[in-house]
């Protein structure tokens, strides 16, 4: 009986050991993508922002002669439709997002439904309708 029980608990650090190291990539995967994401994201907006000021000045020299008023106008216009815009689509994104831990928490919901199975299986003998030590140890 001794020995059953060392044999469950080694079996159950063990698996514990694999979920925690299942759980620990995880993390560090959502870690990575998330810096991946901000860098990336930081390097375009100060892309964009210099590409933008100097497209807004190549306009308005263009123009300067012919009408200065109307170029700085529609300049104007233009980046206030294109920030609504890329504000909708930014509030998209942040609903629809990766489950967090996913592959460890589906690891562990197939856990516990095979523990309920075990558990079902385990609660009867066919013969005598009595569970025994003995049965429960011949299961492990």
């Amino acid at each position: 009986m001794l020995g059953s029980i060392r044999e469950l608990i080694g079996a159950s650090i063990a698996a514990l050991q694999t979920r925690l190291e299942l759980f620990s990539a995880d993390a560090q995967e959502a870690g990575w993508r998330l810096a991946a994401i901000i860098v990336y994201g930081l390097v375009a907006l100060f892309c964009l922002f210099v590409g933008t000021v100097l497209l807004a000045l190549l306009v308005i020299v263009a123009f300067w002669d012919r009408s200065p008023t109307l170029a700085v106008g529609l300049l104007s216009a233009f980046f206030l439709a294109a920030s609504a815009i890329c504000t909708v689509l930014a509030v998209g994104y942040t609903r629809v997002r990766p489950a967090l831990f996913a592959a460890t928490l589906a690891t562990l919901q197939r856990d516990r439904e095979a523990l309920a199975a075990r558990r079902g299986a385990a609660a009867t003998r066919p013969d005598t309708g009595v569970a025994t030590d003995r049965d429960a140890e011949q299961r492990l």
